[in-house]
């Protein structure tokens, strides 16, 4: 459990201090790293950043990350663990993020116990400002020795010998029993997000920011039930440009039925009409173009319009044709308009 704080002091001094682990399920002889990571908004002056070991947790050794970062530290060994503390006092500046890794042994256990490690921050007079603790759970055999008959149990080589093997299938074990989230576009890890898209028929972009793109992943289903309407293509546009989005669909005008009219195949009724065909008008920021990342902004502009044509093309039923108007707002507020 994470308890992160953050601290005020006489409305000037203002931290955050973060204390997690690489694992937090470990065996007896198997090594965890704890990174404490402190930000900074304000210089500190003599203060103490105290990373506590747990009994159960053999310290290895420490490193501090960040370039020129010199810290004085020292480790005090108390009856229920070790305490590194740090002085920030010296090396250390306003805005500056400081993380340490402290390198520590899980020793022996013949039962499940849970070590709790805390970080803390304290100031010249020995005043807490901020802290953050973490719970590792160890574990005194494999999981894998329960599948065996319990006269088994206690037999400390036989639970090591498998836990050779747990640590062999246990991501693997983990990846399946996690499969259903592979195909959740809220869950599933960013490098799986084009490899669902193809399976849903999304068209993919690889410069739309991800949390549009797992929209789109999300929306695909009922897009792809209302394909080729006019609701599903301005709600793609919609979530794919973040943009104003003007869909026209160009009907029969002036209709006229007389004596001298003959309906065929080949009439269009009214005059000045373009049947089967519509316009969208898309209004986007500058910013949204600019995301194409070309040198040149006209390529930008040109690019993003041929990514909005593909989708359109896509989304659009067969027999339509269309024109595509884009307005792109200037940070002055002008517009800038590229049609076609």
């Amino acid at each position: 459990m994470i308890d992160n704080q953050v601290n005020e002091i006489d409305g000037e001094l203002k931290m955050t201090i973060f204390h997690v682990a690489d694992f937090y399920n470990r065996y007896p002889g198997e090594e965890v790293n704890l990174h404490t990571i402190v930000s900074l908004d304000e210089n500190l002056k003599s203060a103490i950043l105290s990373v506590a070991l747990p009994e159960g947790l053999e310290l290895i050794d420490f490193s501090i990350v960040g370039k020129n970062i010199q810290l004085d530290s020292y480790v005090r060994d108390l009856t229920e663990g070790q305490v590194i503390d740090f002085h920030l006092g010296t090396g250390t500046n306003s805005g500056e993020q400081i993380e340490i890794i402290t390198r520590a042994r899980v020793l022996k256990t013949i039962r499940m116990v849970y070590l709790v490690s805390i970080a803390e921050l304290l100031n010249k007079n020995g005043e807490l400002l901020a802290s953050e603790s973490l719970r590792l759970a160890v574990h005194p055999w494999g999981a894998y020795i329960n599948y065996l008959p319990e006269i088994y149990h206690g037999n400390d080589f036989l639970g090591r010998y498998l836990m050779l093997f747990e640590s062999f299938w246990k991501p693997i074990n983990q990846q399946i029993n996690l499969i259903d989230l592979y195909f959740d576009p809220n869950f599933t890890p960013s490098a799986f997000l084009p490899w669902l898209a193809s399976w849903l028929g999304v068209t993919w972009d690889d410069s739309l920011p991800e949390n549009r793109k797992r929209k789109l992943l999300q929306l695909a289903v009922s897009l792809y039930q209302r394909r080729g309407t006019q609701s599903a293509l301005k709600d793609y546009l919609q979530v794919y440009s973040e943009g104003e989005i003007e869909i026209i669909e160009h009907r029969s005008q002036n209709f006229i039925l007389g004596h001298g009219t003959k309906l065929g195949a080949a009439i269009a009724l009214g005059n000045q009409n373009l049947p089967h065909t519509f316009s969208v008008n898309i209004n986007v920021d500058e910013e949204e173009v600019r995301r194409m990342d070309f040198d040149d902004p006209s390529r930008n502009k040109e690019t993003y319009i041929q990514k909005l044509e593909e989708i359109i093309e896509q989304q659009k039923p067969a027999h339509t044709a269309f024109s595509l108007n884009l307005d792109v707002k200037k940070s002055n507020k002008a517009t800038n308009k590229i049609g076609q």
